[in-house]
């Protein structure tokens, strides 16, 4: 995902400056992503991404931190943490159960 220096959105084969964003948490912890190379001239206020109603992209100059059509949900990714095997985890059925006489 990038955005070009219109404020739009558009997809891109490769990572160019236009694709970074950056991601803050907002109060209510939702998660904004504001472009890293683009801002309103007379402000400095940061372009966000942003969907309206019917999940069509906004410009990024329309869109402001505080409504509802910048703020995105993050999904919590679940870490397979590494832990010891166990001989209580071993079904009876596996090699090792010949050993345990």
């Amino acid at each position: 995902v990038a955005m070009n220096a219109e404020g739009l959105l558009y997809s891109s084969p490769h990572f160019t400056a236009e694709c970074r964003f950056k991601e803050c948490v907002f109060e209510n912890y939702y998660v904004l992503y504001a472009s890293a190379l683009y801002r309103q001239r007379r402000s400095g206020r940061a372009w966000y991404l942003g969907l309206d109603k019917e999940g069509h992209v906004m410009k990024g100059n329309r869109v402001k931190k505080t409504k509802a059509a910048a703020h995105f949900v993050p999904k919590l990714l679940e870490v397979a943490m590494y832990r010891e095997p166990s001989l209580h985890n071993v079904p009876e059925t596996s090699p090792f159960s010949l050993f345990a006489s």
